[in-house]
Parts: structure tokens; sequence; C-alpha cells
């Protein structure tokens, strides 16, 4: 990966975080720990899961030598 399509990524992910943390901006400690899907996931749960999606893509999928994955 070359150091343009590295900064291309980094702003769309600096872009998603900032989205995700929009939309929880002002929400209160309950809310955020509230379940609001049938499945149970809270606001928070899904912080959680975009936590570990990132880490799967950033770290394990696009770390050098699993670009050929």
């Amino acid at each position: 990966m070359d150091d343009g399509e590295k900064s291309t990524l980094l702003m769309f992910l600096r872009a998603q975080r900032e989205s995700v943390l929009a939309i929880l901006d002002g929400l209160g400690e309950e809310v955020l720990k509230s379940a609001v899907l049938p499945s149970g996931w809270t606001p928070l749960g899904m912080v959680e899961h975009l936590g570990y999606a990132e880490r799967h893509w950033f770290q394990e999928r696009s770390s050098p030598g699993t670009l050929a994955r």
C-alpha cells in the first residue's frame, strides 16, 4: 500500500469514526447501555463491534504479507 492509499483509507476511517461519534453525542449513559434492537445490541455494543472490525481490517488484513489474501 502506497502513502496515497494509506492516506485515503485513514481519511475515510476518520470520517466514519466522526459519524458514529456524532450519532452518539449527547446520549446519556443509560441510553448508551440500553438495548435498541431485538438482538440486544446497545449503542456501546455497536462501538465495540466497530472497533473489532477496524482491528480485523487494519491490523490483520492490511498488515504486510496479508494483502494478497
